[in-house]
């Protein structure tokens, strides 16, 4: 079989953002037959014990992480420790955040990831590329990034099922070419399985203090964002 390893999974302790439990998500991975799980909540480590427990208990291989979300014209990154002091650095990236913001808050800055990027291994996640303004400003930002996290970048490839995945594979395939930084793919996955999409839906609304109905495009406008096989 085929193997793949999915990354940038969230759980539901990305607040408001995930959709499915932990025992969830591994027991969904076994059964298509994924190699393991490589967790990035939004800028929090909370989910890490109960994943990393049920993956154990079955099995199955798990990495660490978190989903850095920047308060500067930093791109979003997966962060994923190498080592024990990999896992320290993201730590303390994460507290910087948390004791300069409210509780339950998370307040990141360029100058923190710096601070804190020896022994983790990043991978940026591209926004909407919907112009060619957005690929140029999306890859100046990387190429400022790239001499300090030297070869510990890459640059994800996820599919948004909205017509226009060939052009932006396109965009950041020459991205990653100028810049020298290879390509990982990943599903980018909010829940375990299609059928929870209508939960996914009830936490944006939530989220954005709105009904289903006044919702709208904020809404997926597919059940696409879920574990996939390695096929």
């Amino acid at each position: 079989m085929q193997r793949f390893y999915e990354i940038g999974l969230r759980s539901n302790f990305s607040f408001l953002d995930g959709a499915s439990h932990a025992e969830e998500l591994v027991e969904r991975a076994l059964f298509l037959g994924l190699s393991g799980l490589g967790l990035a909540d939004r800028n929090t480590v909370a989910g890490v014990v109960r994943l990393h427990a049920a993956a154990k208990l079955n099995g199955l291989e798990f990495r660490p992480g978190a989903r850095l979300i920047f308060d500067d014209e930093t791109p979003e990154l997966l962060a994923y420790p190498l080592n024990r002091k990999g896992w320290g650095n993201l730590c303390r990236l994460l507290s910087e955040g948390n004791l300069r913001s409210k509780k339950g808050v998370c307040t990141l800055w360029e100058k923190d990831l710096l601070a804190w990027c020896e022994d983790l291994l990043f991978i940026a996640m591209p926004p909407p590329l919907s112009s060619h303004a957005d690929v140029e400003t999306f890859e100046n930002r990387l190429a400022s990034l790239r001499p300090r996290l030297t070869d510990r970048l890459y640059l994800a490839l996820v599919p948004r099922h909205d017509g226009a995945d060939q052009r932006n594979f396109a965009e950041l395939s020459g991205i990653s070419k100028r810049l020298g930084l290879p390509l990982i793919a990943t599903n980018d996955a909010l829940y375990h399985a299609p059928d929870r999409k209508p939960v996914a839906d009830v936490v944006v609304a939530i989220r954005e203090h709105v009904t289903i109905a006044e919702a709208g495009l904020r809404l997926h406008a597919h059940a696409e964002r879920h574990l996939k096989s390695p096929e």
